[in-house]
């Protein structure tokens, strides 16, 4: 019954106290998504888009806070480095210019990297390889241990799912291949599971880079997927490489270690998840004429200039919006293009109805919800576009009517609803990232990069978060200030979830933030809200991107899983002592976590929470923009999704 009286309270349906038993760990968690390609600078760069402005009288309104305490970032057109035909990426981002010899060996070793996965590929598809192709791969006194480890154990087991995981410390193994040729040898054991197949997917990524006496060493994670004679096969692994430089040509291996690794073997020849949004949709003319071009058609036509609107960010909501128990969709589009609401059918079809319904709106939308907001036991829909929040009544059959719009900061990002004050009905929380008067891109060609009074891990400069008490008869009223959540409240905040965490009844609230700290504020009804971040070490100080709530080792207490930024380049690039030589070994850690990834918090009986990340195996989610706990494979235990990924192309410029 807990999760029932959770979910009357919120629109995030949570698990409650469960019997608990053992469990093992790692792979348990799936976490589902695309590879996104990301460099050092990213970070700095998206920040950049996001600009600020000495306008904070706004912000202040809801902080707290004197202006001695917000250290605001103007978009200076003094601090853009232009790009022409001669001063381009090759030129901006060249190691070697740099004096970033670890740099300019990662990128000589990535290239041999992808000759070994080119080498697996070949093997698996049954392709004759000669021994002199590995020739310049590796050192005359090459030696590793089998790639796929002797010593496994089985660690779950369905009737179509078996995970495996290597036993022990595998680095302790003895090797079994030696000289230059055993490393063809290595290499065709570690493709047998996919031999015949097809379609084979392999992936490096490079993330550490140690010299010593002239020896190279990296660490690098490689990903393996296909499918084989017998099923569906994915291989996650943590490979050691000893490299020795060479006067003239590549890098040579000089040894491998496989330090970690985990085998999922399915007896489905199918992946678990297929893209259906065609059969769904394709039938409506808003899918072939507006969804399908992507938004990088929509750029150049729309007329929403706003800065954030090229990240594609607009935020989508679920509802039963004419009660008959299929979730209906609801998609937000860019300024200029209408919004989109899709009704279920039951033959799993969705019809585009936003016209009929009356929300086919056409300014820039942000994010949405469809949730009952007046008690009368339909959804109603809540969109936030820039600079207000628009609520529509839902007469019950799927056609909305506006009953109220408010005033809010001009860049919402999210939006959420609870009942934060136990009174029957929803409240709203607003959230927004960057500064107000940061509308227009006033920064025209070229790389923008920060101003130097940004505090890159302690960000205080965006517009003000807003929670707005649910009065009923369609009146809210901003109670930010009255309530404490104007506490560490401009922190540029891109995803809040509530979650009653301390299991007192209700409803508290993380909201997590880009550049720095997050905020765990705890409800103590009368006297308001609290951020109890610090205290109870989850602040997680990091590129904060979304959060979600699950009791992932069913003790009764909700756990909390934060998804930030993994980035190779930064793992390799903030581990040299060439980084910011200046700065101290805490605020070194400080960048350095920036870039370690998402964030596992186990929720304990007595503060603070245990970061339980490593250990859980759920750290590396790439450039994670979201995630939510959730059952799904229908065994009980929350499982996790991630959804990550960045714009990219096959040009190796980007990011």
């Amino acid at each position: 019954m807990a999760s029932r009286r959770r979910k009357k309270r919120s629109q995030q349906t949570s698990a409650g106290p469960r019997t608990n038993r053992p469990r093992p760990r790692s792979s348990r968690r799936l976490i589902v998504g695309g590879l996104a390609v990301i460099v050092a600078g990213a970070l700095a760069v998206w920040y950049s888009t996001a600009g600020s402005s000495t306008k904070i009288a706004h912000q202040r309104a809801h902080t707290g806070q004197s202006s001695t305490k917000i250290s605001p970032t103007a978009i200076r057109t003094d601090s853009i480095v232009p790009i022409t035909a001669d001063h381009g990426w090759d030129k901006i981002d060249d190691p070697h210019k740099d004096g970033w010899d670890t740099e300019v060996f990662s990128q000589k070793a990535n290239k041999q990297l992808k000759e070994i996965a080119k080498l697996v590929a070949n093997i698996a598809k049954g392709k004759e390889i000669e021994a002199t192709s590995v020739a310049s791969l590796a050192t005359e006194t090459f030696e590793c241990q089998q790639l796929i480890p002797a010593q496994r154990q089985v660690v779950f087991e369905d009737d179509q799912l078996q995970i495996e995981q290597a036993t022990g410390d595998q680095g302790d193994t003895v090797p079994v291949h030696r000289g230059p040729g055993q490393l063809l040898a290595a290499l065709r054991q570690l493709a047998a599971p996919w031999l015949g197949a097809n379609d084979i997917r392999l992936k490096f990524k490079l993330f550490r880079v140690v010299e010593s006496d002239g020896v190279w060493t990296t660490r690098q994670y490689l990903e393996i997927f296909g499918t084989g004679a017998t099923g569906t096969v994915e291989q996650n692994s943590l490979w050691v490489i000893r490299w020795r430089a060479q006067d003239h040509g590549p890098p040579q291996v000089d040894s491998i270690r496989v330090e970690r690794f985990e085998q999922v073997n399915s007896s489905r020849r199918e992946t678990w998840f297929a893209d259906h949004t065609a059969s769904a949709i394709g039938h409506n003319e808003s899918y072939s004429q507006q969804v399908l071009h992507g938004l990088n058609h929509w750029l150049g036509k729309i007329q929403d200039t706003h800065p954030t609107t090229q990240f594609g960010t607009n935020g989508i909501a679920l509802g039963d919006v004419n009660g008959d128990d299929l979730d209906d969709l609801y998609v937000c589009q860019e300024g200029g293009l209408p919004n989109l609401l899709f009704v279920q059918r039951a033959n799993g079809t969705m019809d585009d109805i936003s016209r009929q319904a009356g929300v086919d709106w056409l300014h820039g939308a942000r994010c949405a919800l469809l949730v009952d907001l007046d008690n009368d036991s339909d959804q109603d829909l809540g969109v936030a576009f820039l600079g207000h929040l628009v609520l529509a009544e839902n007469d019950g059959h799927g056609h909305f009517e506006v009953r109220r719009t408010l005033s809010t900061s001009q860049d919402n990002i999210s939006l959420t609803a609870a009942d934060y004050d136990l009174d029957g009905d929803l409240d709203l929380y607003v959230a927004s990232s960057v500064p107000d008067d940061n509308v227009d891109d006033p920064r025209g060609g070229g790389i923008s990069v920060p101003d130097a009074n940004f505090v890159f891990h302690d960000a205080n400069d965006s517009s003000a978060n807003v929670l707005f008490r649910n009065d009923g008869a369609w009146e809210f009223q901003d109670v930010t200030d009255e309530v404490g959540l104007n506490e560490n409240n401009v922190r540029r905040t891109l995803a809040a979830s509530w979650e009653d965490f301390d299991n007192d009844g209700d409803q508290d609230l993380y909201v997590a933030n880009d550049f720095g700290r997050n905020s765990l504020y705890r409800n103590d009804r009368d006297k308001g809200f609290v951020d109890v971040a610090d205290d109870l070490a989850v602040e997680d100080r990091a590129p904060g991107m979304a959060v979600t709530w699950g009791d992932y080792n069913r003790d009764g207490r909700m756990d909390l899983y934060v998804s930030n930024m993994f980035s190779a380049a930064g793992n390799r690039i903030m581990f040299q002592t060439g980084f910011k030589p200046e700065i101290s070994d805490r605020e070194r850690a400080i960048y350095k976590r920036f870039a370690k990834g998402n964030t596992l918090f186990r929720n304990t009986v007595s503060s603070p929470f245990d970061e339980v990340s490593a250990a859980a195996g759920v750290e590396m989610g790439r450039w994670a923009w979201s995630s939510n706990f959730a059952d799904i494979d229908n065994d009980g235990w929350e499982d996790l999704i991630v959804a990550n990924g960045y714009v990219t192309t096959a040009d190796s410029g980007d990011l």
